[in-house]
């Protein structure tokens, strides 16, 4: 049980080394890996323009503003597609 996440990820990299898109496609949960890296990629861009993290709505609106501009470039990039 513990060594699951272990065993999902080295199948993942076999197929990925194999080249067999099919089943990296099949292992792959597209929507929580790109909400995942739309926050990450926000978070970065927020700590790279100098933005601490509050609850102010100017706060609020550049974070907001900040994952508009993340979140069409993540959705292009992680896709079976791409």
């Amino acid at each position: 049980y513990m060594a699951s996440p272990y065993v999902a990820l080295q199948r993942l990299a076999r197929d990925v080394q194999a080249r067999d898109f099919a089943a990296v496609n099949a292992r792959m949960d597209y929507d929580a890996l790109r909400s995942s890296l739309s926050g990450q990629l926000a978070a970065a861009l927020r700590a790279a323009a100098g933005g601490a993290s509050s609850n102010s709505p100017l706060d609020r609106g550049g974070a907001t503003a900040v994952r508009a501009l993340a979140d069409p470039l993540v959705e292009r990039y992680v896709s079976p597609e791409a």
